[in-house]
């Protein structure tokens, strides 16, 4: 029995040998294996498994092999390891199939053809060209025929002419029931996108101009360009200068807008000429309402700008004279008011503002420069001169001396009646409360208040003691004259002097009556 074992070990080992030197085959009918195989397996009935695992397993294989392949049973997907990573093998959900004649792709994504990254469903790049060899070439959406998204191209070639017809566009939801370049029967107007034009030329999107052109009317006739009037709201007029091209260095388009000259075509040299054209804008008159504005705004400065504190500006220059010493002037002035009383109405305001500064930035400054200005007065002598009273809510910061001529109160003794000594000045005083407080600069803007701490009363409260200090605007709020707490203080002070001076009477008087 120990001699026939240890033959069957001495074949089996030779066996396994021949095995590892040689293909072999695993099937029912006794074939030998392809000679280009290594393992040849043959069946009519059964399959082969390869290892069954979860994903967590298949994931925790150390050091996998290239070509290594599993199934994943939690996802339900061949797996292979392609050296560096795990690779899915395609199901039948993603791939192309060839099915009677046609050739699909059924997994949902984009297709590319010359492009690695298609953006759309079919990405065509470097242009497309389809060619009919016979008869048209028709293209049509899939959506049904004269439904809001329908559209067809439909190019009959041997006729010589195109034809687009049901042009619809998805965003608008509003397919066109006809064409979408129009010659209308009658009146020979033209419409593009247009189904009744109601003009010799009707356009309905924009108009593009290649090269240098000019839009004119006949000689000596007028040209209106406006938007159309609206059953509610009307549109807007837009006119702008090109923007710059791709290339760098490329500079906007300028937008001129010049009255036409006087000048006759020959030259000059002409008598009676009449005057040249001006420019005109105004604000549309308002009916029930309030009328158009007038907007003028310089251009913003990119966050890239070369130049250090480049901005742009709005230029407001007087026309030169040259042939006189009577320069131009530049007028604002605020609007008239005509009402059936004229007395009860005010003339329109003059509003400088500086720009604003964005965060802890400061705002931009109002600069009055070269020449004097005067406030109330044509001649002013002095950098700035005010014919009348000037009222300040804040504070007066200096850099250089302020004398008692430069603010002076009225207080000539002639100007004033009904003079009456202040009493009980101390007794007032003492009711006052002091406070230290912030100001509310984001609730209040037009106030140009500061962020610091402030000392100071409630107008609400000194009003109660002191009304003559407290004034009220048209609007409810309420200020304070420090400057009338003046002649108070001074009272006060007298007052409590003249209690000093009697407690030290009565001091002196105990000190002597000790003696």
């Amino acid at each position: 029995m120990k001699k026939y074992l240890l033959t069957f070990i001495i074949l089996s080992s030779i066996g396994c040998l021949s095995v590892f030197s040689q293909s072999l085959s695993i099937n029912t009918d006794g074939s030998s294996a392809d000679a280009s195989a290594i393992l040849d397996v043959k069946s009519t009935m059964k399959g082969m498994l390869i290892p069954r695992m979860l994903t967590t397993e298949r994931l925790a294989i150390v050091n996998p092999a290239t070509g290594l392949q599993v199934y994943d049973t939690d996802l339900s997907q061949f797996y292979f390891y392609n050296g560096s990573s795990w690779m899915g093998i395609a199901s039948n959900t993603n791939y192309w199939t060839l099915s009677a004649g046609n050739i699909y792709n059924n997994a949902g994504i984009n297709v590319g053809i010359g492009s690695t990254n298609p953006s759309a469903r079919l990405h065509i790049a470097h242009g497309t060209r389809f060619v009919a060899d016979t008869a048209s070439l028709f293209l049509q959406s899939g959506n049904a025929i004269g439904s809001a998204r329908d559209w067809k191209i439909y190019v009959p070639m041997p006729q010589g002419y195109l034809s687009f017809r049901d042009m619809g566009f998805d965003n608008l939801n509003n397919g066109m029931a006809s064409d979408a370049m129009v010659i209308q029967f009658g009146t020979g107007n033209v419409g593009i996108g247009a189904l009744v034009p109601a003009e010799k030329l009707e356009i309905a999107g924009n108009l593009k101009f290649s090269g240098t052109n000019t839009i004119y009317a006949a000689t000596g006739q007028n040209m209106l360009i406006r938007p159309g009037d609206g059953a509610g709201n009307s549109g807007a007029l837009t006119i702008r200068g090109g923007n710059a091209g791709t290339g760098s260095g490329g500079a906007g388009g300028d937008l001129n807008l010049t009255g036409g000259a006087n000048m006759p075509l020959g030259g000059a040299g002409y008598g009676g000429l009449g005057a040249p054209g001006n420019v005109n804008i105004t604000g549309s008159s308002g009916y029930n309402s309030v009328g158009g504005n007038i907007n003028i705004t310089a251009g913003a400065t990119s966050y890239w700008a070369l130049a250090g504190n480049s901005h742009s500006d709005v230029i407001l220059k007087g026309g030169q004279n040259l042939n006189a010493t009577d320069p131009a002037n530049i007028i604002a002035e605020g609007g008239h008011t005509f009402a059936s009383n004229a007395s009860n109405s005010s003339g329109g305001n003059i509003i400088m503002k500086s720009g604003l500064a964005v965060g802890a930035g400061i705002a931009g400054n109002i600069q009055l420069l070269n020449g004097n200005v005067g406030i109330g007065t044509a001649a002013p002598s002095s950098k700035l001169e005010v014919c009348g009273n000037v009222r300040v809510i804040g504070t007066i910061v200096a850099s250089g001396t302020i004398t008692t001529s430069a603010i002076a109160c009225p207080s000539d003794i002639r100007y004033k009646k009904n003079i009456t000594p202040l009493t009980n000045s101390l007794q007032k005083l003492m009711r006052m409360e002091g406070v230290s407080y912030y100001w509310r600069p984001a609730d209040f803007p037009g106030m140009n208040f500061n962020d610091k701490m402030q000392m100071g009363f409630i107008a609400q409260d000194v009003e109660k003691i002191f009304p003559e200090m407290v004034f009220t605007d048209d609007a409810g709020y309420k200020s304070v004259d420090y400057a009338r707490l003046t002649p108070v203080l001074v009272e006060t002070i007298k007052e409590q002097q003249k209690q000093i001076n009697e407690l030290f009477a009565r001091v002196d008087a105990l000190e002597k009556s000790k003696h």
